[in-house]
């Protein structure tokens, strides 16, 4: 089994990249009185987006209100057209994965059992995993080049895999919408090429990919579409070539030197 048949049953439903979307209407985060987002417009429909901006500028919040782990102050949130208020946590769980970049609190769990956690929202009941979703954990953690580790416990992994191990969990929920914070953190230029191969390919396929990262260079290789955030608020939107340069760079991080080897 390869990538294409893991997602085979989700993506062949998906005629054409219009029938899916992420739209974030009027977005607006406050928190202890500060204005974390501000007014924030964004419609995703397929193809590999990017959301860039500096440390504290908003990227990570604006995830967790996409997925519905926290709720704006005001605006709305739309998944396939639907208003994420009006579906269940079940089937919202079919719909869209969020991959954090914080280390969650799972010692205890195998390599295996982790990977298997992305499997519950096609369980009926809770018991034996069945064949099916055997086969699937086994070829998301060969993708990610982790099976060798299934029966490892994740707290004898390092940060870079505990990173890469997520993403196999994800892979295993097979969702049409995938929410990556920081994918590249703590790892080295082997695997954070292999998730760039790995998110181009469900890009390919038609999925909705949207990646939160303050890595410049990792945005400018995998993403077609980029929003850069400064300060809460959406600063430039469009292509990499139309966001990423010197000049936006500069303003968007407030930096007082040259930026152009970054690109």
């Amino acid at each position: 089994m390869t990538l294409n048949n893991v997602y085979n049953v989700i993506f062949t439903k998906i005629k054409k990249r219009d029938d899916l979307n992420l739209e974030l209407t009027n977005i607006t985060y406050i928190k202890n009185k500060r204005t974390i987002l501000d007014n924030i417009n964004l419609n995703f429909k397929g193809y590999c987006n990017g959301i860039l901006g500096p440390n504290g500028s908003g990227k990570s919040t604006l995830l967790k209100i996409a997925t519905g782990i926290i709720n704006p102050t005001s605006g709305t949130v739309k998944v396939g057209f639907r208003d994420l208020t009006s579906i269940t946590r079940g089937d919202l769980s079919k719909l869209i994965t969020y991959i954090p970049q914080d280390r969650e609190n799972i010692s205890g769990f195998t390599v295996f059992e982790y990977v298997e956690l992305g499997r519950y929202p096609y369980r009926e009941i809770f018991g034996s995993t069945s064949q099916n979703s055997k086969v699937i954990i086994d070829e998301c953690l060969n993708t990610v080049g982790l099976i060798d580790r299934s029966e490892d416990l994740v707290n004898h992994l390092s940060g870079g895999e505990m990173q890469i191990l997520r993403i196999a969990r994800a892979l295993a929920q097979r969702t049409k919408i995938i929410l990556f914070d920081e994918p590249t953190s703590n790892l080295d230029l082997k695997n954070s090429r292999k998730i760039s191969d790995i998110i181009s390919h469900l890009s390919e396929l038609g999925a909705i990919t949207l990646i939160a990262s303050h890595d410049i260079r990792f945005i400018n290789q995998v993403c077609d579409n980029v929003a850069l955030i400064k300060s809460g608020r959406l600063f430039k939107l469009g292509t990499p070539n139309q966001v990423i340069n010197n000049k936006n760079i500069i303003d968007a991080y407030d930096l007082s030197y040259d930026f152009k080897e970054f690109f």
